[in-house]
């Protein structure tokens, strides 16, 4: 820390030990309000607040955002940063750090005070603060990393929140509370600021009349955060850390329970700030526990559910469920008990959590061990003095068990210890180990049927398979037979060659394009590629400028092969691999992803074909029949049996086989 900061943050310190709490008599004038009527009062009571310079910022994070390490606590991400780690934006995640509007500054045309208010201005990833940009906060159904780094927190998607289906960004489960209490707090301080002045604001704020306010999409996703992400010791020490330096406070934060009367189910009602809430500095309140309203002193134990289904099982099986609980204001040890008709099925442990631990998060573990038919249900009840009980439903179902038999030419076959019995509506998971081919003939073992083959056949058996994940579903006593077939090799072969045309239109935006072949798969991406990169509408083909990628990744590419052909001027001597050697007509993988680049900066590369090849030399078969009954007298010869031709080819170890245009795996499932 520079001179400057460590003398700016010893003044602080001193100012911040004077205002550590709320001070008596602040929230006064709020008592007896609701409404539309709270909200005004709270508004005067935080307006006015010392509003401090945008460039300032900086010096007071370490007052306000950084942990007892001197660290950046980071919303945005798991990096670890310190003060002196300021950047401007960044090209990855872990780079550094930035200032952060969580209401985008374009919402408001970067108005003062809000622009510089500590409150919602905070310190994140540089990198991830760039992606987020000026979307609204929201929830969304996408998994994926926030530019690719499993550093990044929370995710970028279309909105799966009822009231708005644009794009948003979803930050992480353990801030979303800390997120939505800054916009109560901005939509309370501004009451006549329009924050309503770019895009995606509108999903979120309201202004008419003079007045800002919050649609109902916002008010449901944020009272939903704020409820269920409460106040964290976090939030109350950077409350009173910015009281300090701007002389304001969020109420939201000093008086949790407040939103409730403006937003939430007490909007009808006035509030007694004596007699209705308590303050985040009272002693009894529990910081990421209570809720703030005055229910919350009273001993309670706190569970998110109230039912544990354990699924079907056979007799004499157990399975496990996890329960999670906390306490709040218990002074007891929390008793877990187990009672009703079936309660001889069910167990808990540990059965007690000491008082010492009551308070915080606990987790036990239910197991549930049937021994006999039918379906059972308990209850388990968490009680401690002075608490009401919480009971919880337990139910599980013992299931009829069905048998399995498996046949090798007619007889019982336990190689490999395969399942002799699931449950009802259930599929085994332990196959037997593959039986030897017919010793006297030259039938292979090709899987397992539940219909034995009566005669020889040349149709492949529709529920034929070998893999346990392709097992049917069992619905009662089953017995699968294995399945053999003839396989005659013929003179003369070739390699297995598909050429990929591209179809006639692709959007000016599409970020990709696949197509496979075995277990090769060809995309598209121009997320590195220069500005220019693009991908137009043509009958042409692909057409890329320079900086264009073709990205090819597979287990063995070594074994594939691939040309590219172009219409027009011939560019295909501009088109680099990043390992391998490359020429003008064909090239050849030596690893599990290869990446090609069209060079050049401005002409385009017109890709109209490409052409995967297995340098594995196809050979062509027979397949006679197939039959579940291995014979030394079978003549095949005398077999009136139509025959096809085939191709069989490996590619890393995987039998495929090609039957007129079709292209099937080893369990007989076309995949092309």
């Amino acid at each position: 820390m520079n001179k400057k900061i460590f003398l700016l943050s010893i003044s602080l310190c001193f100012a911040l030990f004077a205002f550590a709490t709320i001070p008596t008599g602040y929230y006064n004038s709020a008592n007896g309000k609701k409404g539309e009527a709270l909200r005004q009062a709270l508004h005067e009571i935080i307006d006015g607040h010392t509003s401090i310079s945008y460039s300032a910022l900086g010096d007071y994070y370490a007052l306000t955002d950084c942990d007892a390490t001197g660290h950046i606590i980071d919303m945005y991400s798991t990096c670890s940063f310190t003060i002196d780690d300021a950047r401007s934006s960044q090209t990855a995640v872990c780079q550094g750090w930035n200032k952060e509007h969580s209401v985008p500054s374009s919402w408001f045309k970067k108005g003062t005070p809000m622009y510089s208010d500590l409150f919602h201005v905070i310190p994140t990833d540089a990198r991830v603060n760039n992606f987020r940009g000026n979307m609204p906060y929201g929830e969304t159904s996408s998994t994926a990393y926030i530019a690719n780094d499993s550093h990044s927190l929370g995710h970028i998607g279309s909105s799966s929140f009822s009231g708005y289906s644009g794009t948003v960004f979803e930050p992480d489960d353990e801030y979303k509370g800390d997120f939505a209490r800054n916009y109560l707090y901005m939509v309370t301080r501004y009451t006549t600021t329009n924050f309503t002045q770019s895009t995606g604001a509108e999903a979120v704020f309201t202004y008419s009349g003079g007045q800002s306010g919050l649609t109902t999409y916002a008010i449901n996703l944020f009272m939903k955060w704020h409820r269920q992400d409460p106040v964290s010791q976090k939030e109350i020490d950077r409350n009173n850390a910015v009281y300090g330096i701007q002389h304001n406070r969020n109420p939201f934060i000093d008086y949790p329970y407040l939103a409730e009367y403006i937003w939430g189910t007490k909007q009808n009602a006035s509030v007694n700030m004596t007699t209705d809430v308590i303050s985040s500095s009272d002693e009894r309140f529990t910081p990421g526990v209570s809720d703030g309203s005055l229910t919350s002193l009273t001993p309670q134990i706190i569970t998110s559910t109230s039912q544990l289904s354990f699924g079907s099982l056979l007799n004499g099986n157990s399975r496990n469920q996890n329960l999670t609980f906390s306490g709040s204001q218990l002074t007891n040890n929390i008793l877990l008990t187990i009672s009703g008709t079936n309660a001889q099925y069910f167990s808990v442990s540990p059965k007690s959590i000491t008082a010492a631990n009551a308070n915080g998060n606990n987790l036990v573990t239910v197991t549930y061990s049937p021994l006999s038919e039918g379906s059972h249900t308990a209850t388990l009840t968490l009680s401690s003095t002075s608490a009401d009980d919480v009971v919880i439903t337990l139910k599980g179902t013992c299931q009829q068990a069905c048998t399995i038999q498996w046949l090798v030419n007619g007889q019982e076959y336990t190689e490999g210890e395969p399942d002799t019995e699931v449950a009802l509506g259930a599929t085994p998971t332990a196959l037997p180990t593959p039986p030897a081919s017919c010793s006297e003939t030259s039938e292979q073992f090709a899987g397992w049927t539940a219909t034995p083959i009566s005669s020889s056949t040349n149709d492949i058996p529709a529920d034929l398979f070998s893999a346990a994940e392709d097992a049917p579903v069992i619905n009662n006593a089953t017995t699968f037979y294995a399945v053999f077939a003839h396989i005659e090799e013929i003179e003369g072969s070739a390699p297995i060659s598909d050429t990929y045309t591209f179809a006639d239109h692709y959007t000016s935006n599409a970020d990709a394009t696949t197509a496979q072949l075995a277990n090769a798969t060809i995309s598209f991406d121009k997320a590195n590629a220069s500005t220019a990169a693009k991908y137009y509408d043509t009958s042409l083909g692909v057409r890329a400028y320079g900086g264009s990628q073709i990205i090819v990744t597979g287990n063995n590419l070594q074994e594939i092969q691939f040309e590219f052909s172009t219409v027009g001027k011939d560019h295909t001597n501009e088109i680099t691999a990043n390992v391998g050697a490359f020429s003008t007509d064909t090239w050849t993988g030596l690893s599990n992803k290869v990446i090609f680049t069209i060079g050049g900066t401005s002409k385009f590369r017109a890709i109209a074909a490409i052409t995967v090849t297995s340098q594995e030399q196809a050979t062509d078969y027979q397949y006679s029949y197939f039959i579940t009954q291995c014979s030394s007298t079978t003549d095949i010869e005398e077999q009136a049996i139509s025959t096809q031709q085939y191709q069989k080819f490996l590619i890393n170890g995987h039998l495929f086989i090609r039957i007129g245009e079709h292209l099937y795996n080893s369990n007989g499932q076309i995949i092309k």
